[in-house]
């Protein structure tokens, strides 16, 4: 089931969109990723999962425009092996033209690691769904090996800091210089 967390612009407080948490129900308990997504990798359904929660999203948006909240943007985190598919950019698609949500609302998110994985191909695909206005992310920037030139490489539309960097703000000057650099 998708949790939707909310994104604040820190300068207005005002709402922006959300991030699409994807949990699971089991057993009257409410797991958390690392609960179920390897076991969703090893059996090799990670991608059915991205793109049921990738529906819901769009769905989400589709529902946002009839309370008069077509301002609202989401974004929803993608597995690195689902990217990698083939079938990944038309798959995104045929979502987003089921659903009817405008593609400039929505967000792809990679993981750092994610980005460092990707092959020209599906580089390419990733360029493509650009081309079409859906945004690609790249979340926990700064935990790895990827660099501000690395990052220019990809179709990144936003760097997502973070959050060992973004927790001792602001009483952490390296961490607060970090990220105004950033």
């Amino acid at each position: 089931v998708p949790y939707f967390q909310p994104v604040v612009d820190l300068r207005t407080g005002r709402l922006v969109g959300a991030e699409s948490l994807c949990r699971l129900r089991a057993a009257g308990e409410l797991l958390l990723p690392v609960d179920f997504l390897e076991i969703a990798t090893e059996e090799g359904v990670l991608h059915l999962l991205d793109r049921q929660m990738l529906r819901h999203a769009c769905d989400e948006l589709v529902a946002w425009d009839g309370l008069g909240r077509g301002d609202l943007e989401v974004s929803v985190n993608v597995a690195a092996q689902h990217v990698a598919r083939v079938d990944f950019a038309d798959g995104v698609l045929e979502v987003v033209e089921a659903v009817g949500c405008d593609p400039a609302r929505l967000h792809l998110e990679l993981t750092e690691s994610a980005l460092l994985e990707l092959s020209p191909g599906t580089t390419d695909r990733l360029r493509r769904l650009r081309e079409l206005g859906i945004g690609v992310m790249l979340d926990d920037f700064g935990t790895r090996y990827a660099s501000l030139s690395y990052a220019r490489q990809f179709p990144v539309t936003a760097l997502k800091i973070d959050r060992s960097f973004v927790a001792g703000l602001p009483t952490t000057r390296t961490d607060a210089a970090i990220v105004r650099s950033v």
